[in-house]
């Protein structure tokens, strides 16, 4: 018996430890970037200062709302990163958006908008699930 609590405490220590560990990394990990919000609902982009300026994410946000992504019906969460002269935008999407053909469409033309608003540099709009990670669709 006393085998078997002993067992236990380790694995209830091995998971606690593994917790902590996992939520310092993420902290680590997300700790330089920044929330903005626009508008009256409040709609946020999240940078990093560090690769991309205010100015650019201000402009980004003005180009999103022109093409009436951020409207005042629902909230919405964009994360923006630079790379060289692109514009990468992750737009946070329902699980639907995966199989749905048309959202794809509505989503190239919002693309396609904000686009006209940086002639200059290219805008890529990646349509994510859950975390930045999980890119469903890059539209370029």
């Amino acid at each position: 018996m006393g085998k078997v609590i002993l067992v236990c405490l380790l694995g209830g220590l091995i998971t606690v430890a593994l917790a902590f560990g996992v939520s310092f990394l993420y902290t680590l990990a997300t700790q330089n970037v920044v929330l903005k919000n626009y508008g009256i609902l409040k709609h946020e982009i999240g940078y990093d200062p560090g690769n991309i300026t205010v100015e650019e994410v201000d402009r980004i946000a003005e180009a999103l709302t022109s093409a009436i992504y951020f409207d005042s019906e629902s909230k919405k969460t964009v994360d923006v990163t630079k790379e060289d002269e692109r514009y990468e935008v992750f737009l946070y999407c329902a699980d639907t958006v995966r199989n749905n053909r048309e959202a794809f469409e509505v989503y190239a033309d919002l693309r396609n908008d904000v686009q006209k608003s940086f002639p200059d540099n290219k805008v890529v709009i990646n349509l994510v699930i859950n975390t930045h990670d999980n890119v469903v669709k890059r539209l370029e």
